[in-house]
């Protein structure tokens, strides 16, 4: 957890074991730090110091064409080389949290993408998906919740593989809820089909992060650990970057 304040009173919000953060300020019992857009404080004992000078395989950000990518090092199988969204101004390599606006896009508003489209990105990215055909739902769900059906989409295409994801074959669960990084096959919650998973998950995302009176609500867009859905969704710091990369190859906005 990483919390507003030194005597951590506040969470702020929560990242994976594992995850690099940088150290601005170290302290005997807490210690601020910085990750994914956000600046905190967490306890001492639960940091793992390692100088910079070590580092050799350092995370980095750097625009290629219309594309900002982001190569992550962390462990969990949480890293690797990623299009963490549209392209900035940044030309050349940095290791300085990078924001891209594809984080920003507010998720409440309907795509422009039609229910065929998305079912053929569907197919031209894994023909084998069960999510073909699944195309007028998310665009039902869009209507009826104001949830972003590319970006609803986007979401069940990282959680679960297209659909092909071990959670999502036995429990129909597209969008990792309540799978937690302890014991994600476990708790993650059952449905009764994938049409019920892409209902259900579209109208909890829609009230409890996307409402201005939800109870997870930062901001109606991706965003990151300081603001968004990012900051409560996912233990992963960079949850959006990966959802924001498949809306880019989508062309979504």
């Amino acid at each position: 957890s990483i919390h507003h304040d030194a005597d951590l009173k506040k969470r702020l919000t929560y990242v994976a074991s594992g995850t690099r953060v940088q150290l601005l300020q170290f302290g005997e019992q807490t210690s601020r730090i910085s990750v994914a857009g956000a600046t905190g404080y967490v306890p001492t004992d639960r940091l793992r110091p390692f100088p910079a000078e070590r580092v050799s395989n350092p995370s980095y950000y750097q625009t290629k064409g219309n594309r900002l990518l982001h190569y992550i090092v962390a462990d969990g199988g949480l890293g690797g080389l990623i299009v963490a969204g549209e392209a900035t101004n940044v030309t050349s390599r940095t290791s300085k949290y990078v924001e891209s606006k594809t984080l920003t896009r507010d998720l409440t508003k309907p795509t422009r993408l039609s229910a065929k489209q998305l079912d053929a990105f569907i197919k031209e990215q894994a023909p084998d998906s069960p999510l073909v055909g699944k195309g007028k739902v998310f665009k039902s769900v869009e209507k009826k919740y104001r949830v972003n059906a590319a970006y609803l989409l986007a979401h069940a295409i990282h959680e679960s593989d297209y659909g092909r994801s071990e959670i999502a074959r036995e429990k129909n669960n597209l969008f990792g809820v309540n799978a937690t990084d302890s014991a994600p096959g476990e708790d993650a919650t059952a449905y009764k089909s994938l049409t019920d998973s892409i209902e259900q998950t579209g109208r909890f995302i829609a009230k409890d992060y996307l409402d201005r009176d939800g109870r997870y609500f930062r901001g109606a867009y991706l965003g990151n650990k300081q603001k968004g859905m990012n900051v409560f969704y996912a233990s992963d710091p960079f949850w959006s970057e990966k959802i924001a990369g498949i809306l880019v190859k989508m062309n979504a906005f």
